[in-house]
């Protein structure tokens, strides 16, 4: 009878980790006031924008990403985690990291003048690996790769036009 109780209970912890893993669970951290998980977007209403550089840079409690572009700054954005990142042809772009956040710039001009192509690998408390993914259709895609979920805030800058995706440490 112990001898069930216990194989029983062992199972349930082993299927309680694996669902654990599957759903992010251990790659998640406390997310900080200011920050959050969940996706955040804005329209690109007339943007007219090539991304010209991208920045990383360390703060305390969270590191810094900035997109700075050229053109208008009616530009529009999307930022959310993802499992991982893929082109349109199905071809996966491999980040380093446990957990990703994509960040895409919209209303780009690709078809004229392509966005920045970059790879950096600064290994930041939070920020370890950030990949351009692909340019298509106006929009520009950046894979970021994580040590954990613990949340990430964006804002916009002008004069020039810039996105800052701040995630937290």
């Amino acid at each position: 009878m112990l001898r069930r109780l216990v194989t029983s209970l062992t199972s349930v912890v082993a299927v309680t980790a694996v669902l654990t893993l599957l759903l992010g669970g251990a790659a998640r951290a406390t997310v900080p006031p200011g920050f959050g998980v969940d996706p955040v977007s804005r329209s690109s209403a007339g943007a007219d924008v090539r991304v010209t550089d991208v920045t990383v840079e360390p703060n305390t409690g969270f590191d810094r990403v900035v997109f700075t572009m050229e053109g208008t700054d009616t530009f529009g954005y999307y930022a959310g985690y993802v499992p991982g990142f893929w082109k349109t042809n199905d071809q996966q772009v491999v980040v380093e990291g446990s957990t990703f956040l994509e960040v895409q710039v919209r209303g780009t001009r690709n078809w004229v003048d392509p966005s920045v192509r970059v790879t950096l690998t600064p290994h930041l408390p939070a920020l370890l690996q950030l990949k351009y993914v692909e340019e298509n259709e106006g929009e520009a895609r950046y894979g970021l790769g994580l040590a954990v979920a613990n949340g990430f805030r964006v804002s916009t800058l002008t004069s020039p036009p810039r996105l800052v995706v701040d995630i937290a440490h």
